[in-house]
């Protein structure tokens, strides 16, 4: 496994075998999320995980039968996903706003026929596949961005879809690619400033958020303080507040960031001595701040005056991933923690008891979500009420809100006690049902869970993926 994904509801995995890559996705499918064909949800009933759920199909198949080149997957707080291909993009999905760039706002891969070489590559003006193999892509609730080369050695950032908050970055509220003759060269690039390299890139709800050059520039939506920039003013839906004119968010003297996460209005940041920061929305305590103060729409709580999200004695966060309205992260330790709303038990504890409201519920008093035995994690995805954590043993374990899950069932995980730890499956992705979760995904002889060398099973041909 590369990497999970989690939308609103849906979850979709990149999985990688002898240099070829497949993309499976379950849960939710009522917009064609999945890209089955269908509208059947996926993952919610016995037999329709392992070898029953299909790969999806993109038109650009190696020899054997995976996709040769698919590296970067997306999906957000919304019901569409987007896949790179040898640096270009496919989405599929919801499209009410126009946020799969076909210049329509027809949704895709619900029924037959409307995947595989049916489903277009989003129109870009890419400078050309060999030079765009590191881009990001990133999906939000009804709109996608996307890096795209600009020169040889340059690259922009290009947004598409719903834009009445100004979340496409172009000085307007018009919406693009729901209608023809947007996308493309018509379609701008969003202006950050001189001599801004972006390496990350995240989608909330109705706003952005880029790591570049160490700093974070935020535009979109702001309501709650999600941009971090001391106001509530929506950004980028007028002129003049782009490029030079879009101030870095203040995370205190001296900080820059190294990782990003936007939730629907709250966005978090990994700092460079490994501490977590978060502003915007916390009606569910999702800010991990002891309280349910919104952060970011003064000045006054900002920059030095933000603190930072209690981990825990001595403890730093390697990974983060901020749901609608919950937050988890992955800690120097391989444990994982989450905070905020837990309705469902997306947060994993057992319970449905929301957490960081109080500071006595952060720090050392927050317990790390029992993954099962010698299982720790190496990454994690949040949707609307769930979240998935991909091991360091690379399987996969959802919990939150039953449907989404991938395990055949719509129980709700994490709720009740005796619900985790081993007793919460593996999401069956390749392999049969009737088989061990270890006929699935296999550690190989004399390998440890923590090395990440298993081996995978495609239609019963096993091979060897780290």
């Amino acid at each position: 496994m590369v990497s999970a994904k989690a939308g609103l509801s849906h979850v979709c995995v990149l999985l990688s075998n002898a240099g070829y890559s497949g993309v499976k996705c379950f849960g939710n499918n009522g917009n064609g999320q999945l890209g089955l064909g269908d509208t059947a949800n996926r993952g919610d009933d016995p037999l329709e995980m392992g070898d029953a759920l299909p790969y999806l199909n993109f038109g650009v198949l190696g020899s054997s039968g995976l996709q040769a080149t698919a590296t970067v997957l997306a999906a957000g707080i919304g019901s569409h996903s987007c896949i790179g291909l040898d640096g270009r993009i496919k989405c599929w999905g919801l499209n009410s706003k126009g946020q799969l760039g076909r210049g329509d706002t027809n949704d895709f891969g619900d029924e037959p026929n409307e995947m595989g070489t049916n489903l277009p590559y989003v129109s870009m003006n890419y400078l050309g596949t060999s030079s765009a193999t590191d881009f990001l892509l990133a999906v939000g609730g009804y709109h996608t961005c996307a890096t795209v080369q600009t020169t040889a050695t340059t690259r922009s950032i290009k947004c598409w879809g719903y834009n009445g908050y100004g979340q496409l970055g172009l000085g307007d509220r018009w919406d693009r690619g729901d209608d023809p003759n947007e996308m493309g060269g018509a379609l701008a690039t969003v202006s950050l400033g001189a001599n801004e390299y972006v390496s990350a890139l995240v989608a909330g709800g109705l706003h952005m958020c880029v790591l570049t050059n160490s700093r974070v520039k935020c535009w979109g939506g702001n309501m709650d303080g999600q941009l971090g920039l001391g106001h509530s003013d929506n950004i980028g839906d007028d002129p003049g507040e782009m490029g030079d004119d879009l101030p870095a968010v203040d995370l205190g003297t001296g900080r820059t960031a190294v990782a990003l996460a936007a939730g629907d209005r709250h966005t978090c940041a990994i700092l460079d001595d490994g501490g977590i920061k978060c502003w915007g929305n916390n009606g569910d305590y999702q800010l991990g701040l002891g309280d349910s103060k919104s952060r970011g729409s003064t000045s006054t709580n900002m920059g030095d005056a933000l603190p930072y999200v209690n981990l825990g004695q001595g403890l730093t966060a390697t990974s983060i991933a901020a749901g609608a309205a919950h937050t988890c992260a992955v800690l120097d330790n391989g444990a994982l923690k989450c905070w905020g709303g837990n309705t469902y038990g997306q947060l994993g504890l057992g319970d449905t008891k929301s957490r960081g409201g109080s500071a006595a519920d952060m720090g050392d008093a927050l317990p790390n979500v029992d993954l099962g035995t010698g299982q720790q994690a190496k990454t994690v995805t949040a949707g609307l009420h769930s979240t998935c954590a991909v091991t360091a043993s690379s399987n996969l374990k959802c919990f939150g809100r039953g449907g989404s899950l991938g395990l055949g069932d719509k129980f709700n995980r994490g709720d009740a006690a005796n619900g985790m730890g081993n007793s919460l499956s593996f999401a069956s992705l390749v392999g049969s049902l009737s088989g061990s979760d270890d006929g699935e995904i296999r550690l190989l002889d004399g390998s440890s869970p923590s090395s990440g060398r298993v081996e995978i099973s495609y239609g019963g041909t096993w091979g060897s993926v780290w």
